[in-house]
């Protein structure tokens, strides 16, 4: 359930950052010294590290996929930037190799680097952070960052009528992990 979960969450933010990437012109290099034959290559290299380390993670080799990322994320960020999409991809693949590792912390530091970058916050990376939270148990820090999107995401007054499933699919998902939070919060207060 859990590979599943991070498996679509691959999919999707691979599938969204490629296309904000190309729709954003970031092919430009922050180097104005690199050539641009140069720069294609290095894009190319990225992007097939990036293939490469997808492909390890859906074949459940996540230490292998850690070792390609770690590298195009080495050769991206001093060429292209730390704020650029492709660096949002490809620091979101690390955080899901860590959770797939069971490196929960680690998982949840590299996740909220998506917080400096956007400089707001997202339902998307909120709901990675609060899931890696309480794989570690902080129960209570996931509560608090689950309870300031929710409300956000609820249905219009209409219902839920006329809108995809997938948004009522991720509505009760989240209202499922924060019911969880508060079950577990309640009983460590009255564990104490």
């Amino acid at each position: 359930m859990k590979f599943m979960r991070a498996t679509k969450f691959i999919v999707v933010v691979f599938v969204v950052f490629s296309l904000a990437s190309a729709s954003s012109g970031e092919q430009n290099a922050k180097s104005s010294s690199m050539s641009e034959e140069t720069s294609v290559q290095v894009q190319e290299e990225i992007e097939r590290l990036l293939k490469i380390a997808s492909e390890h993670i859906m074949a459940r080799e996540p230490d292998k996929a850690e070792v390609l990322l770690k590298k195009a994320i080495e050769i991206n960020d001093p060429l292209f930037g730390k704020n650029s999409s492709r660096d949002h991809l490809l620091v979101a693949n690390l955080a899901t190799v860590y959770s797939r590792l069971g490196r929960w912390s680690e998982a949840e530091e590299v996740y909220k680097k998506l917080y400096v970058y956007e400089n707001k916050t997202d339902h998307i990376v909120d709901e990675q952070v609060a899931y890696f939270m309480m794989q570690q148990g902080k129960y209570a820090e996931a509560k608090e960052i689950l309870r300031k999107f929710i409300p956000q995401m609820m249905p219009p007054e209409g219902g839920w009528h006329g809108l995809c499933a997938n948004a009522q699919d991720e509505y009760y998902k989240l209202k499922g992990m924060l019911a969880t939070c508060e079950s577990k919060t309640r009983v460590e207060r009255n564990c104490k």
